[in-house]
């Protein structure tokens, strides 16, 4: 790593964007601990103002002791570093083998019915059945439940699982995602120092991720997905390449709705720095692909259509705030476009849409707290953990490509691939 990259890990707790990264992340890691300890503790659970000291006191701890840690380790022979890497990668996965039945079966305390939608709505799909006509039920992985939650992942989430039901369960796929994000990250740059750069923040920043892939949710499958799609559509060279990369990029918008956000900054950046002709090939390709794959669902059966039924959850809290999603969608085209107008980068970029995307749920975690007439985060919460998992990955290419312009982001003045 250069000396400039090292020099902003010593004055990393100088920035407010790092604090303010930290503090995003704190928010899903407040949501894990109001379930870990009201199971811990039940019926009772910790007071709220606990809870509330313990995020803060993680998010100063973590903001001091992640450079000083990632400091350290620049000093280390490289294969050693790398030894480490592998030996947390081993962690994750033996963690995952252990942890996830238990968590299956509810010996945990609590279960989850995120990998059990996707299990049952593959194996609908395999045999022809409309997936959106069954329901998601925690340890119940075959057959078409009646009762229980709507099937909320769109078409493209469940085919981009399809792989992992087949070899078991979806269970496993935010653990995968994750390792083949730092096969991409490693390929890319060849830094041992960014893999522990990228770790750190997400498993020392947010905990949650891990309880994220012990649990066998979806949510970080999604995120990185998404952002890998998204950075690959921003650094494609020629046509074919964007061709690719736009398709991947629908397939992975069509998964969570919010996600669709992105757009919004992106398409600010194309307006200010001109129209590369990559991009616009991996845009169009990214609506079509979305369109092509979404859009039968719906028109099978519109009434049953999961996702669309689980959008308006900012509805519930009309009595505090009219038209809240209104409001909340407002909010987030103007934090989209003034964070697209600010990208000179792709990190930057990948970093607007993870606030752009943020914003509706930061709403909710503010409403939910003013309906119930305390600070909290337990349910909304823990989906900030797909934008902040974006900005995590924008936040440590900008470490190291701080003064790296976007591979397709010429001025006007200057277009490429015209």
């Amino acid at each position: 790593m250069s000396v400039s990259a090292t020099d902003r890990y010593g004055s990393l707790h100088q920035s407010w964007q790092w604090w303010l990264v930290l503090f995003l992340m704190s928010i899903p890691t407040w949501s894990m601990y109001d379930r870990l300890f009201s199971v811990l503790l039940s019926p009772a659970s910790l007071p709220n103002w606990m809870v509330a000291i313990l995020v803060l006191t993680q998010v100063v701890l973590m903001g001091l002791s992640i450079p000083w840690f990632l400091r350290r380790l620049l000093v280390m022979p490289v294969i050693f570093r790398g030894g480490l890497v592998v030996m947390l990668i081993g962690i994750l996965v033996s963690g995952f083998f252990i942890l996830f039945p238990l968590a299956d079966s509810g010996e945990l305390g609590f279960v989850s019915d995120r990998d059990e939608a996707l299990d049952i709505a593959v194996r609908q799909l395999w045999q022809g059945q409309n997936p959106y006509n069954c329901r998601a039920v925690g340890g119940v992985h075959r057959g078409c439940p009646q009762e229980g939650n709507i099937i909320a992942p769109l078409p493209g989430g469940i085919m981009l699982t399809m792989p992992f039901v087949a070899l078991g369960g979806s269970a496993g796929a935010s653990l995968a995602v994750l390792m083949i994000a730092l096969l991409v990250l490693w390929r890319t740059y060849r830094s041992v120092s960014l893999l522990w750069a990228f770790l750190m923040l997400l498993l020392a920043g947010m905990p949650t991720i891990l309880a994220e892939i012990f649990t066998g949710g979806d949510h970080l499958a999604n995120a990185l997905c998404v952002t890998l799609a998204a950075w690959w559509c921003l650094r494609t060279k020629e046509w074919r390449e964007a061709l690719l990369a736009g398709a991947l990029l629908g397939l992975t918008l069509s998964w969570r709705a919010p996600f669709l956000l992105m757009v919004i900054p992106v398409l600010v950046a194309f307006a200010k720095k001109g129209r590369p002709r990559n991009w616009w090939i991996a845009g169009v390709a990214a609506v079509v692909t979305f369109t092509v794959v979404s859009l039968p669902f719906y028109w099978w059966d519109p009434v049953t259509f999961g996702p669309l039924q689980t959008q308006g959850k900012l509805d519930g809290f009309a009595q505090l705030l009219p038209n809240a999603t209104v409001w909340a969608l407002i909010s987030a085209i103007i934090v989209g476009v003034w964070t697209g107008r600010q990208a000179k980068d792709d990190a930057g970029l990948l970093i607007a849409t993870g606030w752009t995307v943020a914003i509706p749920f930061l709403w909710a975690v503010v409403l939910e707290s003013i309906d119930r007439g305390y600070p909290t985060a337990s349910f909304f919460g823990w989906y900030l953990l797909m934008p902040a998992s974006v900005i995590a990955f924008g936040y440590v290419l900008r470490l190291f490509d701080q003064e790296e312009p976007l591979v397709n982001m010429p001025s006007g003045k200057n277009p490429v691939n015209e």
